[in-house]
């Protein structure tokens, strides 16, 4: 019996939101994604970058923070709880994601200042569903956006 068609190593759709194509194991499109996100990270100059601990919102995190020469932290679910870790208090940071199909951005954030940190702004690769709730009083920013 010969193997489906449908089995091979390639996944049959990429990791992320629906209409991003931005794969993990393609390092070069992470790099430029996260050269974007960087460039609008820097109008906030924030001392840290907050990410989710999926494995695609990481590595651009960690481009991110790289071309800002900042710290990087993950935020991580932890008995239904959201964790940042080792985020010093009073830290200025971007929450930088992929997107936000399931509208957690702003649980994301509340985790980030009940951690004593400031989210400066949400840095998305994709803007966030019409009708996503939006963090209060934080911008939510992505490269196509006009500015």
């Amino acid at each position: 019996m010969s193997p489906s068609p449908s089995t091979g190593s390639k996944p049959s759709s990429p990791p992320g939101p629906p209409g991003t194509a931005l794969r993990e194991d393609d390092p070069a499109a992470v790099e430029r994604a996260g050269a974007a996100l960087a460039e609008l990270a820097a109008r906030y100059t924030p001392a840290a970058v907050v990410s989710p601990d999926a494995t695609t919102d990481v590595l651009l995190a960690h481009v991110v923070a790289r071309t800002l020469g900042v710290r990087r932290h993950v935020v991580v679910a932890d008995l239904g709880r959201l964790i940042v870790e080792d985020l010093t208090p009073g830290t200025r940071a971007v929450l930088v994601t992929l997107g936000d199909p399931d509208g957690e951005l702003p649980r994301l954030v509340r985790a980030v200042t009940s951690h004593g940190g400031e989210v400066a702004a949400v840095c998305s690769l994709t803007p966030p569903p019409a009708d996503a709730a939006r963090p209060e009083d934080v911008d939510v920013v992505h490269p196509g956006e006009r500015s």
